[in-house]
């Protein structure tokens, strides 16, 4: 069937993505599991600095240059293209060669001689990442996302098949870098492949400085909100060392892959929203629908976790790696708020509002990372990083603000109860871990059925939703 309309495209492209993320979340299980047990949490906090610090420069980066090739209206010329292309190897090659230089002051700063080496090893990985950022928008810019999903899932394949056995065999970090590499790699491969994208760099400055200041606007405003990748570590990992950075980062791992859907979905909305724009009312019903179905997916997910996670943990990852219990909760409820929010960032991108999304990212960066300092250094307590997340909770009052004054007041009474009870039940769970599993079990059913089927209007849009399933499949299938 021949899909037409830009919410038929996000819809289709929103069931690959959404199962993309299901058998990412089966290989990140496998992975987990072998870098739990083989490698522990004094060497995982290792790759976890390398990995965070690295993350964050690639993504400051990219100059939102992406964003401009996704948004653009029309046709994309070979030549803006082309000017992507070359700021990309330049800036690329230019922050591989900065983490060489810096990577022995690191290294010393942490008290850590074997980041040295890291570091050099991972900044070889980052150009390719970045240079793989272009044919990755030029098929979000079709909403092409049956490719984008192939392409990440071979690499994240890729990635299991390489990091895996060399973990399992010398019981060294030295696997995950393999890994990241070979998936770095194939990603770039596959997306210029089905995007037809061929290595063609030029110049022209009028192109690029168009690039650079549209970028710019939205960049600026990820910089700052990617800068809570930086907390844990730099500030958790100087004040408790790389053991607490393991915990936290497998706690936000654990997190990632049990919120598959906030990723999908966002993305999803991002390339709608741009082509509605010119509708407020469709634009508004977008935004209210993807906010309830990224709460009531990552609310029956984290509901269902909570409810056995000790036996998970300690069963999949062993006892040592329990502290991750201890910050999870926390961290879970970040996510779960920010999915409540985080189009209304979209939107505000989509009508050029840059500033009041920065705005909002720099007051969050600020409580989140001044509550983490003085809490951890007073407490000495991986604890803290949690609590701030929770005091970060207030910083989202700006961008609600921003919304309801630069474009439409959404109804959010329904969002607000949901969010609230899915809390509710992570904390009411999290608080009886130690109690029988069959306790646990029979609360984690009853919070299951109230936010499901009690709730007239989440029981509604879920047999709404079921039935376009069921359409589709049909229409489909004829």
């Amino acid at each position: 069937m021949k899909l037409h309309s830009p919410e038929e495209k996000a819809s289709a492209g929103g069931v690959f993505l959404i199962g993309r993320q299901l058998l990412g979340m089966g290989l990140s299980l496998v992975s987990v599991i072998v870098v739990t047990r083989m490698l522990g949490p004094q060497k995982y906090g290792l790759f976890a600095i390398v990995s965070g610090i690295a993350g964050y420069a690639s993504e400051v980066g990219k100059l939102g240059l992406d964003v401009y090739l996704i948004r653009h209206q029309g046709n994309l010329e070979q030549r803006q293209i082309g000017v992507t292309q070359t700021l990309y190897l330049i800036i690329g090659l230019g922050i591989s060669l900065a983490i060489g230089i810096f990577s022995p002051f690191l290294a010393k700063w942490y008290n850590e001689s074997n980041l040295l080496y890291i570091f050099q090893a991972y900044s070889v990985i980052i150009p390719i990442t970045m240079f793989a950022a272009v044919p990755t928008a030029l098929l979000d810019h079709r909403l092409e996302f049956r490719q984008v999903v192939t392409a990440e899932f071979v690499g994240q394949l890729a990635n299991v098949m390489v990091a895996v056995p060399l973990i399992w065999q010398f019981r060294s970090i030295w696997g995950l870098v393999a890994g990241a590499l070979v998936q770095s790699i194939l990603v770039l491969l596959l997306t210029s492949h089905w995007s037809k994208m061929r290595p063609s760099p030029c110049w022209n400055w009028q192109e690029a400085k168009a690039q650079i200041r549209y970028g710019f606007g939205y960049s600026a405003s990820v910089w700052v909100w990617q800068g809570r990748n930086l907390v844990n570590p730099l500030l958790v990992g100087k004040l408790l060392g790389t053991e607490a950075v393991a915990y936290v980062a497998m706690a936000m791992r654990l997190t990632a892959m049990l919120g598959f859907a906030q990723g999908a979905v966002w993305r999803i909305y991002m390339s709608l929203l741009a082509r509605v724009a010119h509708d407020r009312k469709r634009m508004k019903e977008a935004m209210e629908t993807g906010l309830r179905f990224q709460i009531m997916i990552l609310g029956v997910v984290f509901i269902i976790f909570s409810g056995v996670s000790r036996e998970l943990v300690t069963g999949v990852m062993g006892e040592r790696w329990l502290p991750v219990l201890r910050i999870f909760p926390f961290i879970a409820a970040g996510m779960i708020v920010n999915s409540g929010f985080s189009l209304y960032s979209s939107a505000l991108y989509v009508i050029g509002e840059n500033r009041e999304v920065t705005l909002f990212h720099i007051v969050h960066l600020a409580l989140f990372a001044t509550s983490a300092w003085c809490i951890i250094a007073i407490d000495k307590d991986v604890i803290g990083y949690g609590w701030a997340e929770i005091a970060a909770f207030a910083s989202y009052y700006f961008i609600r603000r921003a919304l309801h004054v630069r474009l439409f007041a959404v109804s959010e009474r329904q969002l607000y109860f949901n969010i609230l009870l899915v809390l509710g039940s992570i904390l009411l769970l999290s608080s009886i871990s130690e109690s029988t599993l069959m306790l646990r079990l029979v609360v984690l059913l009853c919070m299951l059925c109230i936010l499901l089927f009690a709730i007239p209007q989440n029981r509604e849009y879920i047999i709404l939703f079921w039935g376009k399933i069921g359409d589709r499949l049909r229409s489909d299938y004829r």
